[in-house]
C-alpha cells in the first residue's frame, strides 16, 4: 500500500466520522436544506480526496522514475510511457535528457491542472506513467465517471443536484466502494513502480 492510499483512506475515513456525528442516522430527518447541504459538502471533499490522490500518486511515480535515470541512466515503464503518451515536438539538438525534462515538466503541469476524476482525467494521468487505464473494468470507470459527474452537478448547482435528495448512507456507500474495491487495486499496481 502506498503512502498516498494510507493519507486517502485516513483522509476518507476522517471526513465520514465528521460528517457521522453532525448527520441525523435518519433518512427522513436528513431531508432538511442545511442536511442536504452538508451531505453535497461530504461529497465535494472525498471527491478532492480521490482527486489529490490520484494526482500525487501519479507525480510521485514519474518523480522517483526520473530521480532514477537521473541518478544512474536507469530507464523504467513510466519513463517509456512517458515518453511514448506525452505529446511534445522534437528538437534537432535535444539530448535524451533534455527532452526527458521537457516531458516530465509539461506531466508536471498537466497534474497540476486537473480538475476530475472521470475516465478521462484518469486516463490523462495514469497512462502516461504505465498505469494503463485499459486494465481497469468497466464497472470501475462508470462508478469514476458517475462521482465525478455528482460532483459537477453539485459544484455547479445543475438543476440535477438542486432538485436530488441525497442519503449519506448510499453516498458513504459508494465513496467507500470506490476506495476499497477499485483504487486498492490501482494502488498495488503503482506500488510495484515505488
Amino acid at each position: 500500500m502506498t503512502k498516498e492510499y494510507e493519507y486517502l483512506e485516513s483522509r476518507i475515513q476522517s471526513i465520514t466520522k465528521t460528517f457521522e456525528e453532525v448527520l441525523p442516522s435518519d433518512q427522513l430527518n436528513q431531508t432538511d436544506d442545511k442536511y442536504q447541504n452538508l451531505i453535497k459538502s461530504y461529497i465535494l471533499l472525498c471527491h478532492a480526496e480521490y482527486e489529490k490522490y490520484f494526482e500525487d500518486l501519479c507525480l510521485t511515480i514519474i518523480s522517483n522514475a526520473k530521480a532514477k535515470f537521473d541518478a544512474s541512466g536507469e530507464t523504467s515503464a513510466p519513463l517509456l510511457c512517458l515518453s511514448l503518451m506525452m505529446k511534445k515536438e522534437f528538437k534537432n539538438n535535444e539530448s535524451a535528457r533534455e527532452r526527458l525534462n521537457n516531458l516530465y515538466s509539461n506531466y508536471h503541469t498537466l497534474i497540476k491542472a486537473n480538475h476530475g476524476i472521470k475516465k478521462s482525467n484518469i486516463e490523462e494521468m495514469l497512462n502516461p506513467v504505465s498505469l494503463i487505464v485499459e486494465s481497469l473494468s468497466d464497472v470501475y470507470l462508470g462508478s469514476m465517471d458517475t462521482f465525478g459527474k455528482k460532483r459537477g452537478e453539485i459544484a455547479h448547482n445543475d438543476s440535477n443536484a438542486l432538485k436530488t435528495l441525497y442519503n449519506f448512507q448510499v453516498e458513504k456507500s459508494k465513496i467507500l466502494d470506490i476506495l476499497n474495491d477499485t483504487l486498492e487495486q490501482i494502488d498495488n499496481k503503482a506500488e510495484t513502480y515505488l
